[in-house]
């Protein structure tokens, strides 16, 4: 669907396109952040004196060896 301008119809569909692209982009590493926060989630355990992440098997924390809540 181009313009009988080439000019500014060019200049119009190529920051479309660009906007999309941006779009996706940042819909492509939004998904991939939520994901991600949700598997760390599932898997560790954060030490509430020291901060440290652990694997959630673990009883006491690798760090501090304060007892974690689970």
């Amino acid at each position: 669907m181009r313009s009988d301008t080439p000019d500014k119809g060019g200049r119009t569909n190529n920051l479309k396109e660009t906007l999309l692209n941006i779009g996706i982009a940042i819909a492509i590493l939004g998904g991939s952040y939520v994901i991600m926060h949700f598997f760390a989630r599932a898997m560790y355990v954060r030490c509430e004196s020291c901060a440290i992440l652990n694997a959630r098997r673990r009883a006491n924390c690798r760090a501090c060896g304060n007892q974690l809540r689970k």
